[in-house]
């Protein structure tokens, strides 16, 4: 206690419970009178070494009504697309079907740009990955992407899952582009899991490696 305040890491109930924590900057209680009504940081993935795929499996449940995943420095093969899916059965497939449009924003390097609308981005009612990052460029070694995807109560079973995306990153010509995804999961399953991997254009080609860091979190 120093003169009219008290410094402490952690505040807890008399039964040793910890009803939030300083260290982290979180809400921890389980009651949600105490509950923090800001993002909670559920997990976040480090990836390293490039890898075909990254999956959530774990905590997309009727916790949190929103789920927001942030995307850091994602990098891969140049001129690829970064993509997502989503899963019903705890992760063994994920192919849901999707109902999405796309467009984005774009300038150069070399001051020409414009805005349009990317059907080759869009879905309907599709079960392929759904691009949210369009030919990244990494064969510069400072290229990459960032953004965020928003997936809107995914364990509702009366509702289809809607989500929306935006995503800016380094484009091949080179240029700044500025992609923007929105659509629906066409299912009343509780959606469950959520996958990241990278494909050729438009999402629907081979895949391959990538690497960044990828955050979830959950909003109640």
């Amino acid at each position: 206690v120093a003169a009219d305040s008290i410094n402490v890491n952690k505040v807890q109930d008399k039964g040793g419970n910890t009803l939030w924590d300083f260290s982290t900057g979180e809400f921890v209680s389980p009651n949600k009178a105490f509950a923090s009504q800001s993002l909670k940081l559920l997990a976040t993935q480090v990836i390293t070494q490039q890898v075909m795929t990254v999956s959530f499996i774990s905590g997309i449940d009727s916790t949190y009504s929103v789920y927001i995943f942030k995307f850091i420095n994602i990098r891969v093969r140049s001129g690829f697309d970064f993509c997502f899916q989503a899963s019903t059965d705890g992760g063994a497939t994920f192919a849901t079907s999707n109902q999405s449009t796309a467009f984005r924003a774009w300038h150069s390097e070399a001051d020409t740009g414009n805005i349009s609308y990317d059907p080759e981005r869009d879905r309907t009612n599709q079960t392929n990955m759904q691009p949210i990052m369009w030919a990244v460029k990494t064969d510069d070694a400072d290229g990459n992407g960032c953004g965020e995807l928003t997936l809107f109560n995914p364990s509702d079973t009366t509702y289809v899952k809607h989500w929306f995306s935006e995503t800016q990153h380094m484009h091949p010509e080179p240029a700044s582009i500025n992609p923007f995804n929105a659509g629906y999961f066409n299912t009343t399953s509780a959606i469950d899991g959520i996958t990241f991997g990278s494909t050729t254009g438009a999402g629907a080609g081979i895949s391959w490696p990538f690497a960044g860091t990828i955050k979830m979190y959950g909003l109640l």
